[in-house]
């Protein structure tokens, strides 16, 4: 049988939004052995139906060997490049095929270097990638004219399930029937210049004691308020974004800063819900998911960058939502 790999050496969120993308390749090619290749947790794609490979990450090679072109030829066999105006992509020229899904390969392409991709430019890199893995099988991919589709789903018998629900049922029984999710923690690429909130998250939920607060990193401060909860004190995981996301379909409202947990709950279920409110403290509107689609979720944008901007933005919105 023959085997395809697709490989991705950098972080969870450029893993968790190819999904179904992979996911819509795999099925339209049942003759193939899939594989995907990634150094980030095993359970990232566990519900894919594709093997897990282990491969270096970004940090432990490129950064380290002061790599600038991501060039990770060497960690594997010999291949062709994809095209002669790119380097980082490769394929092979029989069996196995590797496909490269990090969308940094599409820069200067699918947009622009200084940016980063929405899901519509998402879905022009992945229907070039079906376009070409087509000639290389002799066997047409088709990707579907529907960016909300494209929207990560998971296969939640997979993953832990009770621990989500025992979370939710936990809020409701203590009365919180309003739930806002925070991805408080720092932007890893560089998406928001907006810092520590925490001071702010602290003062809302002062401000709204019957809404739950819950977020993704830890608050230092001396007296915290009863509604605000943590995830990982619930999840006890090294590796908890799935479970997060599942929770995020239980929550009103959703912030972040284009990064980590809030990426991972833009799934195709809470972008669907016309109850759901996404808003992103980050850069540009331009790089969000949500970005210029139609989706019957809410979504809100805000460039701002201090944390007093950031309470009087989320106190209205709270104000205005409930």
């Amino acid at each position: 049988m023959k085997r395809a790999i697709f490989y991705n050496m950098f972080r969870n969120g450029d893993l968790f939004v190819t999904r179904e993308f992979a996911r819509s390749i795999i099925h339209q090619v049942p003759s193939f052995e899939w594989y995907y290749a990634h150094g980030n947790h095993p359970d990232s794609l566990k519900d894919l139906p594709a093997t897990f490979l282990p491969m270096a990450h970004h940090w432990e090679v490129c950064m380290s060997n002061k790599c600038v072109k991501h060039d990770v030829s060497e960690l594997l066999p010999v291949y062709k490049k994809l095209h002669e105006y790119e380097q980082v992509r490769y394929y092979s020229l029989q069996s196995p095929i590797y496909i490269n899904t990090w969308p940094g390969c599409f820069y200067n392409i699918h947009f622009n270097a200084s940016t980063y991709p929405n899901m519509r430019e998402y879905y022009n890199i992945w229907h070039d990638l079906a376009k070409i893995t087509s000639e290389y099988i002799q066997k047409e991919i088709i990707l579907e004219n529907n960016f909300i589709d494209y929207f990560p789903i998971i296969n939640e018998d997979v993953y832990d399930k009770k621990i989500v629900n025992e979370f939710h049922e936990n809020l409701w029984q203590a009365g919180y029937k309003k739930r806002i999710l925070f991805a408080n923690g720092k932007s890893m690429s560089g998406q928001s210049q907006l810092g520590s909130v925490n001071d702010a998250i602290v003062k809302l939920a002062h401000q709204f004691p019957k809404v739950a607060m819950i977020v993704t990193s830890k608050i230092t401060h001396d007296k915290l308020p009863k509604n605000i909860f943590y995830t990982s004190d619930f999840f006890l995981k090294d590796f908890d974004l799935i479970e997060i996301a599942m929770f995020s379909s239980y929550c009103d409202i959703i912030v972040g800063k284009n990064s980590g947990p809030f990426t991972y709950s833009h799934t195709k279920k809470n972008v669907s819900d016309a109850n759901k409110t996404f808003v992103s403290f980050s850069n540009l509107d331009r790089d969000n998911l949500l970005y210029d689609l139609t989706a019957n979720c809410q979504f809100i944008h805000s460039d701002k960058a201090e944390e007093s901007e950031f309470e009087q933005i989320m106190y209205d919105i709270i104000t205005q939502k409930y």
